[in-house]
């Protein structure tokens, strides 16, 4: 499974709900794997806007690190060698 979620995450952009769906588990469940695959150092999130220097710089929303603004995961370089994208 994690195998997939790599995947899908190389593969661009997603929903966490419609991920889970798509794997057929609950978003509990996703959310955990998802934080054991960062402990593990396969995936990273990117910054939160709150946490960014100079505020947002994802957007010109003017959010000022809003809870809504979504989290964005990316993979690691050891991310892309477990899932074949790797140099």
């Amino acid at each position: 499974m994690m195998q997939r979620i790599l995947e899908r995450i190389g593969a661009g952009a997603f929903t966490l709900p419609s991920l889970a769906v798509e794997l057929g588990i609950s978003r509990e469940s996703l959310l955990d794997r998802l934080a054991l695959m960062e402990r593990l150092g396969h995936i990273a999130r990117d910054q939160p806007c709150e946490t960014a220097p100079g505020g947002c710089g994802c957007c010109s929303c003017g959010c000022g690190g809003a809870a809504d603004v979504p989290v964005r995961y990316v993979l690691t370089e050891k991310g892309r060698r477990l899932c074949g994208r790797g140099r």
